[in-house]
Order: structure tokens, then sequence, then C-alpha cells
């Protein structure tokens, strides 16, 4: 899913969060969690082709289409969802829900919009396929 669209997601997401517990970090916590996420293509990105020469409109249209050698992806993962939603009971914290919101929104949104197996949002799924782009995509 495009980022402008993630952002647009996000901020639906995170008014709502705030007009249904009225926290104001809850809101700004899922909202940058629903966006910052996909920092970790930026890794990936190397990975597959270098820091030389980096540009933004390469970076997403890579991302976009799947072009790279692996897949690590470590933030978007149901594992560490997991994590997050112990996190935020344990501690009921509204920043940790935030963040719980804004992962699960984003991975929710690419697991229904991109082209990928049930089970490529699973961290271990991927280190069991190597990582794998095969592993990752099903078209």
């Amino acid at each position: 899913m495009l980022l402008k669209k993630h952002i647009a997601a996000s901020v639906v997401v995170s008014t709502a969060l705030y007009f249904t517990f009225h926290s104001m970090a809850a809101a700004v916590s899922s909202c940058l969690a629903g966006i910052l996420i996909d920092l970790d293509h930026i890794p990936d990105y190397i990975y597959s082709f270098g820091w030389k020469g980096f540009c933004y409109k390469d970076f997403e249209s890579v991302c976009r289409h799947g072009k790279n050698k692996k897949f690590f992806l470590v933030l978007h993962s149901y594992e560490l969802l997991l994590i997050f939603l112990t996190i935020s009971l344990f501690t009921k914290n509204a920043v940790w829900l935030g963040i719980f919101v804004g992962f699960t929104q984003h991975i929710l949104l690419d697991q229904v919009s991109n082209s990928v197996y049930r089970f490529s949002y699973f961290f271990f799924f991927r280190l069991k396929g190597n990582f794998a782009k095969e592993r990752m995509f099903a078209a």
C-alpha cells in the first residue's frame, strides 16, 4: 500500500482512537506508528540495492513492486503485534495502546491490499523461508 494511503488511514484511525479514549497520547502514537512502521523497508532496500544513489521515487517503486532480494520487514510482523498488545494490556499505557492500534491497522491494510501469502506477515514464516521474496508474494 502506498505511503500516502497509509498516512490517510493512520489519520482516520487515530482520530477515531482519540474520540473513543479521549487520549491525545494514544492518537498521536497510533498515527506515528501507522506511518513509521514502513521504515523497515529501508534496510531491505539497502540490502538489495545499496545506499549509493538512494532516490525516494526508486525506493517507492521497489517497495510497491516487491523488487527486493529479501524481505526482512522486522516491524511488519504479527508476532510484534502480540508483544505490543501484551505491553498495552499490562501497562494500561495510552502510548502503547496507540502503537498497537497503529501497527495493527497498517499490517491489516497491507495484508488485504498487497498480493502476499496468508502468512507473509508472520516474521517466523519469512525467517523459515530465508526471507525470500517467493515466500512473501503470491503473485
